[in-house]
């Protein structure tokens, strides 16, 4: 067991968590957060259950999606969160200092779909959140 961000987290003989859910939400830009609009659990997979706000404010989905992440550049942002996100003590920089659960879940997604990428962290260590004064 591992006590996460939010819960606790049981994993099995695998490594695989076992009491899983994971919120999806949605960025409202131009109001600067993050709305819950929906989860995805082992067992039932995604379920949406409010509606997604697209650019613009808009409520359709933007016709410009892709088809396909083969070929793709993708440059994600990390923080660390042992053992989701870990930082490999005097490996330097780039992709090859990260260890744990979303680093090799990049890392399969990647296998599988044929894009690139490379991890970012904020450079003020905070993702832009509000300053305490």
């Amino acid at each position: 067991k591992v006590n996460g961000t939010s819960k606790m987290l049981s994993f099995d003989e695998d490594g695989e968590v076992l009491n899983a859910k994971y919120d999806i939400v949605n960025f409202i830009a131009d109001e600067g957060y993050f709305r819950e609009v929906g989860y995805w659990t082992p067992g039932k997979g995604v379920r949406i259950e409010d509606e997604v706000v697209f650019s613009g404010r808009s409520m359709k989905v933007p016709s410009y999606q892709i088809d396909s992440l083969e070929k793709r550049h993708l440059i994600l942002g990390v923080d660390v969160d042992p053992p989701f996100v870990q930082v490999d003590e005097g490996c330097g920089s780039g992709n090859g200092c990260y260890s744990g659960y979303c680093i090799s879940l990049v890392e399969e997604l990647s296998n599988e779909l044929g894009f690139s990428y490379e991890f970012v962290r904020p450079s003020d260590g905070t993702w832009g959140g509000l300053a305490k004064d």
